[in-house]
């Protein structure tokens, strides 16, 4: 694509699983007309999020596996651990986030009305997503407002959200 050719750029869930999520944000930016609109995430940087979080713990034994073996692996741990989460999913307010902790993706909260076999699918597929990154590099609210502000661009709106932080701005 030529510079400056898009009125729009979304990347949602991409710039911490790059090598350099700076020099990736920056690319954005050399794609998008002046006057266009950036929307960006990505995961946040904390100490809370990293010690309670044990995809951190268990990465650096899996992401350097195949990942045909690895997404087998996940298969068969989730289809023995499926029947305990599904009751751990039943305790109020905690249930799905100590599924997530024991590594198994749990959307139940976010689909309520899904079946059974769908959240079991999602859970292969993030499960996986969790585990197999080679990148993960997650950054504080100040160090994504700095990237924003040192390329210039205008109309920040920067929040805390569901991946982590979430911003929207416009180019120059």
């Amino acid at each position: 694509f030529a510079r400056n050719f898009f009125d729009k750029v979304f990347c949602f869930g991409v710039l911490q699983h790059t090598p350099d999520p700076k020099k990736s944000f920056f690319k954005l930016i050399d794609y998008l007309k002046s006057g266009g609109k950036l929307a960006t995430d990505i995961y946040l940087k904390s100490i809370g999020r990293y010690i309670f979080s044990t995809k951190y713990w268990i990465r650096p034994f899996t992401r350097k596996r195949n990942p045909e073996k690895l997404y087998k692996i996940i298969i068969k741990y989730i289809n023995i651990s499926w029947p305990i989460a599904r009751l751990i999913r039943q305790i109020p307010k905690i249930g799905p986030i100590i599924n997530w902790r024991l590594l198994i993706a749990d959307y139940s909260r976010e689909l309520p009305n899904a079946d059974d076999n769908t959240l079991k699918q999602l859970a292969y597929l993030d499960t996986m997503d969790m585990l197999s990154p080679r990148y993960d590099y997650p950054q504080t609210l100040s160090t994504f407002m700095k990237w924003h502000k040192e390329a210039g661009l205008s109309d920040i709106d920067m929040h805390y959200g569901y991946n982590g932080i979430e911003s929207r701005a416009t180019k120059l």
